[in-house]
């Protein structure tokens, strides 16, 4: 999946990635520390199961595309009220993927209607290969020590 480190979370994501292609509808918190991913993964599980929505709270507000199966909305600490989502979450109808760096900020209600999976911060090795396969994948020359310093 192109993930560095995250093993723990690929391991326990693929065999939800399959329950939600077979109709399954878990909702998913991802939180962690910003950069470390948990956007990328609400994509690829998206994409893995059918079409998505992607959002963002604007002023606190969303809005649930009906027609679309999986929503993914980033930066879900930013919502100003989560209980008009609580029936929509217990519905079935649909598969929501937040996303969020501030995991206080969801209250326990919310939080209870969804598996949570948590991103570790990355090492400074993470880093240096993190910086070292970006670099080599837009062709720029550079080696482990160069990646190593701008890590």
């Amino acid at each position: 999946m192109g993930f560095i480190n995250q093993k723990r979370i690929l391991s326990e994501v693929n065999p939800l990635i399959e329950s939600l292609k077979n109709g399954g509808s878990e909702n998913i918190i991802l939180q962690g520390p910003a950069g470390c991913g948990k956007t990328m993964l609400a994509k690829i599980i998206a994409r893995s199961i059918e079409e998505y929505s992607f959002q963002i709270p604007v002023k606190g507000n969303i809005k649930i595309d009906s027609g679309t199966r999986v929503q993914i909305i980033d930066e879900i600490h930013e919502l100003r009220s989560f209980e008009p989502l609580y029936p929509l979450l217990d519905s079935e109808e649909h598969v929501f993927i937040f996303c969020t760096t501030e995991y206080g900020g969801v209250p326990e209600p919310f939080s209870s209607r969804c598996i949570r999976f948590t991103f570790d911060r990355y090492s400074n090795d993470d880093l240096t290969r993190i910086v070292f396969n970006y670099a080599k994948s837009r062709s720029y020359p550079v080696d482990i020590y160069s990646a190593l310093l701008i890590a």
